[in-house]
């Protein structure tokens, strides 16, 4: 899988960072930053071993998903985190597998 440096969002260019360990925070492989326009992942788990590609690309469309509802302006997902994460997690799961389906992605 290809991972693209960049991808326009609403008009602005958010940049996507494959380099980052998450250390001060458990149990995130992803995360977005609006005001520096920067989606970070985590493509290694804490043993240096990569991890499967289609985690990866999940991680991203959720990213991407989050980027989509807050340079929008909106709370499409709710105001509660719990429940807006489950609702962003969910939706990135369908887009991925739809993108993998009809071979727009290509993942192992």
């Amino acid at each position: 899988m290809k991972i693209p440096k960049k991808v326009k969002v609403g008009g602005h260019w958010v940049y996507i960072d494959c380099s980052y360990m998450f250390q001060e925070v458990n149990d995130t492989w992803a995360q977005y930053n609006d005001p520096r326009k920067l989606i970070r992942v985590q493509i290694k788990d804490e043993g240096g071993n990569v991890v499967s590609e289609s985690f990866v690309a999940g991680n991203i469309i959720h990213e991407i998903v989050h980027a989509m509802d807050i340079i929008a302006g909106q709370e499409f997902f709710g105001k509660d985190k719990e429940i807006r994460e489950k609702r962003i997690e969910g939706l990135s799961q369908m887009i991925l597998q739809v993108l993998v389906d009809n071979k727009w992605l290509e993942v192992e």
